[in-house]
């Protein structure tokens, strides 16, 4: 709490425009992107109108199914209760203030799983508050907790989850542990795609070592992962498809407001079918360069 605090201070610190959204004053290569304005867009339009296509016209050619869904469920209750303390006023201030504390305050929960790593790492108390205060006040956490999009917040459950797997003993309780570690996976790919690709990376380093050993802790953490996933599955299937923009955006480099309906695989082969070799490794560069 106190470090989110000193990061909310720190960003707001010498403000001379306006306070909704600061995180994209601040950083200069991130007032293009309007990421971090989403969960508030979205939570928005939820709590006061509840229509998915009202929402869609506030997020432009997106759907409310390509925003992963986490973030924008814990920030929906703060804005509306913004609306609330305001009385009917205007609100475009006092939402973005309040999501902005509450987020970064979320953001900051990178801290428990790392602290407890550090700890089985061996480190004293004093060396693992040294290490969490250095990765605090580093480039990569700070913005990562001020300006808030959901990434942080993805390799924390993440991270969170492979905690509980690993440390998992055959005296623990099986139960907990795996309808923790199954929901963490769950609300870390639901907070933002790319937690897919660590993930994979963790299950190629640990199921090895845990198959045999910790087969039932391993099954039902699947389930669970699968019992918390279903609902939104089921809602973006159902209720406002197909919900795979951003995943075509990232293998691909679709756009999102021509053929919506083009599957992953369609999109991939219409990007590189007709590409050459040197072109792609060009763009790569490109897009390291950016």
């Amino acid at each position: 709490m106190l470090v989110s605090w000193v990061a909310v201070i720190i960003l707001y610190a010498q403000t001379t425009v306006s306070l909704a959204f600061a995180a994209n004053y601040r950083f200069t290569p991130a007032s293009w992107s309007t990421d971090n304005q989403l969960p508030v867009i979205i939570g928005d339009f939820l709590t006061r109108n509840n229509r998915v296509e009202l929402v869609k016209q506030g997020i432009g050619g997106w759907q409310v199914s390509d925003q992963p869904p986490v973030l924008d469920g814990l920030m929906a209750p703060f804005v509306l209760l913004s609306h609330f303390i305001s009385s009917g006023q205007e609100t475009s201030q006092l939402g973005p203030r309040w999501t902005q504390i509450v987020g970064t305050c979320v953001l900051t929960t990178w801290i428990f799983p790392v602290w407890v790593i550090l700890r089985k790492a061996g480190l004293t108390v004093r060396k693992r508050a040294w290490a969490v205060g250095l990765l605090t006040i580093s480039p990569f956490f700070f913005f990562n907790m001020v300006y808030t999009w959901p990434k942080l917040l993805s390799a924390t459950l993440a991270l969170l989850g492979w905690v509980l797997v690993a440390g998992w003993k055959s005296g623990n309780r099986l139960v907990p542990s795996g309808l923790l570690a199954g929901a963490c996976f769950s609300m870390s790919l639901m907070s933002h795609g790319s937690a897919f690709f660590g993930l994979l990376a963790f299950g190629c380093v640990f199921i090895t070592r845990l198959l045999w050993s910790h087969w039932r802790l391993l099954v039902l953490t699947g389930a669970a992962f699968l019992l918390f996933t279903s609902p939104w599955l089921i809602w973006v299937r159902y209720c406002d498809p197909p919900g795979n923009a951003l995943m075509k955006e990232a293998f691909a480099g679709f756009n999102t407001s021509t053929n919506k309906e083009a599957s992953v695989g369609e999109a991939i082969l219409i990007a590189y079918s007709h590409d050459t070799l040197k072109a792609w490794a060009e763009r790569k560069l490109q897009g390291l360069e950016a």
